[in-house]
């Protein structure tokens, strides 16, 4: 009894911890706005006058429901005396889908999910390559992708499509996993799996379902050696990050498959399947010579080492803008954690599995690309598959509801919850109101001048019969090819002012000085608080 109160009261310090924290932060950028900012901005979103009674009630909602989650299905009995079990988890798993349903309704798609849905429209056999390349993205999302965007559905379709995966891949573990109850209910309504993985359109939702199915039917592995086989193969199709840890999961496999003495055709049959797929994955991320991330071998600062060493098991939003001071001793309090992790798991080859994929993840994120909070929080993907995998096989010398593990999940459910209420709330992307705005007030929409590089791909699909040229170049994109070309083009504010006649419209995502450029500002979308988002400005020429 004592213990399970002296856990209620470690919680709730943590959450009002953070939520001194968050309000600190609003708080300074407050303070900021009223020094410096121009009348037309909103710092996070948050207008001049703020009702903080209405902050703070949102706040309280948020961190209600946290400690419910946490203390109602804490206990075995006290669940029991309430309903049934199986009763039980299946509203829990209703609750998280209406959720994930209602924030994918109330999204605003960013410029990463726009430019997926923009290849996709202009995909033919001949640049099919060429568009992964550039990108670095194996192409499983890409082809799901394609007959969508082809047979001409709408934009949104995108976001529900990945949401459902998503939610089928969560129904997986929350229904099938073999960790405890609490754990993963807390799991499911933490930050990756509540809001950046559903919400969030990208090609890292497959591969959460992808995991969760190969942890699932782990045990039948040698039963269905085809069906496991064409997992292997499509998860390493849908990142750059999961091609090394398919790579050992697939050759661990098949040396399995050969040891038990199956059938040459099915050792060769499996082989295939699986090395086809895995070559496509790699063929599909050869960097052309021209790539901006051609010759890169250091792309990364280190401020993404120590956020990929705090964020798998810290997940906060806007982790990238702690001080740096503050992020070394959580990073090491990090590498204890999965040093301790490996110790207590009692699988060699899923000791080696973990500490080889975290060092694919370390050269990934350190001498390559860098990264960001949705690449950090795949490792921890990677980590809770493993996890249930040696659970299930009693492979396992620690309890999983430890009271860290506890604290750390509940933290992630506050996080997670804020974002969904933010989301809602706000704009997670100005694309969608600018959109919008132009066409409800039946502004001439044939031809705009855009400024601002990749940025603006976010609008494009709100607006597929309209011409879109770049101010760079001043050619027409359906989308962005990131070479070297395109980033040496600077002539944006020359060509403004030069090349442009009077009542030209243009597209920002910066905003112009009028009395230089000679524009006249017509409407900006300012209604927002994520990071990932962006404002975006209409201009006329004078």
């Amino acid at each position: 009894m004592l213990k399970n109160v002296f856990n209620i009261i470690a919680i709730l310090l943590s959450i009002i911890a953070i939520s001194v924290f968050c309000f600190t932060e609003y708080f300074i950028s407050i303070i900021a706005y009223y020094k410096n900012a121009d009348s037309n901005f909103v710092i996070y979103g948050y207008p001049k006058r703020i009702l903080w009674a209405n902050e703070l009630e949102w706040y309280a909602i948020i961190t209600l429901i946290t400690l419910i989650l946490v203390v109602l299905f804490s206990n075995y009995k006290l669940r029991k005396s309430i309903v049934n079990k199986k009763l039980t988890k299946y509203f829990i798993f209703f609750i998280y889908i209406l959720t994930v349903l209602i924030t994918i309704h109330n999204h605003e798609p960013w410029t990463d999910e726009a430019h997926a849905w923009l290849l996709a429209k202009e995909f033919t056999f001949s640049n099919f390559f060429t568009l992964t390349q550039y990108e670095i993205m194996p192409p499983l999302w890409l082809i799901i992708l394609i007959p969508i965007a082809k047979l001409g559905l709408t934009y949104a379709v995108m976001n529900y499509l990945n949401g459902i995966i998503v939610i089928i891949g969560m129904g997986f573990f929350f229904l099938r996993s073999h960790l405890c109850f609490k754990i993963r209910t807390l799991i499911l309504f933490s930050y990756p799996f509540l809001f950046e993985y559903p919400i969030i359109a990208r090609t890292y939702g497959i591969a959460l379902l992808l995991l969760f199915i190969i942890s699932s039917v782990y045990n039948y592995r040698l039963r269905r050696p085809l069906l496991f086989s064409f997992l292997l193969g499509m998860l390493s199709m849908t990142n750059v990050f999961m091609i090394f840890p398919a790579l050992l999961l697939g050759i661990y496999f098949i040396a399995e498959i050969v040891i038990n003495q199956l059938s040459k055709i099915k050792i060769i049959t499996n082989a295939l399947f699986f090395f086809i797929s895995f070559f496509i994955s790699v063929y599909s991320v050869m960097i052309p010579k021209d790539s901006i991330y051609s010759g890169y071998f250091v792309h990364s600062t280190i401020e993404n080492i120590l956020c990929f060493l705090t964020s798998y098991y810290i997940h906060m939003p806007n982790i990238a803008t702690i001080n740096i001071v503050i992020l070394i001793p959580f990073s090491i309090i990090g590498l204890s954690i999965f040093v301790f992790i490996v110790s207590r798991i009692n699988l060699l080859f899923f000791k080696l599995f973990l500490i080889l994929s975290f060092l694919w993840f370390f050269y990934i994120i350190s001498f390559r690309y860098g990264g960001d909070l949705r690449h950090y929080l795949l490792f921890f993907v990677i980590i809770i598959s493993t996890l249930w995998i040696a659970k299930q096989n009693g492979a396992l010398n620690f309890k999983i509801n430890n009271f860290v593990f506890t604290i750390l999940m509940t933290v992630s459910a506050y996080f997670g919850l804020h974002s969904v209420y933010n989301d809602i709330k706000y704009d997670f992307c100005g694309s969608k109101r600018f959109a919008n705005y132009i066409n409800k007030n039946n502004i001439q929409k044939d031809k705009f001048y855009c400024i601002g590089g990749q940025v603006i791909c976010a609008v494009m699909p709100y607006m597929p019969q309209t011409k879109f040229v770049f101010l760079s170049d001043l050619k027409e994109h359906s989308y962005i090819k990131r070479n070297y070309e395109w980033t040496r083009n600077k002539n944006e504010y020359y060509n403004l002012q030069t090349i442009l006649k009077k009542d030209d419209l243009i597209i920002s995502n910066v905003l112009l000085d009028s009395t230089k450029y000679l524009v006249k500002l017509k409407y900006h979308s300012n209604k927002m608080v994520f990071e990932r988002g962006s404002y975006f400005w209409l201009y006329q020429k004078l």
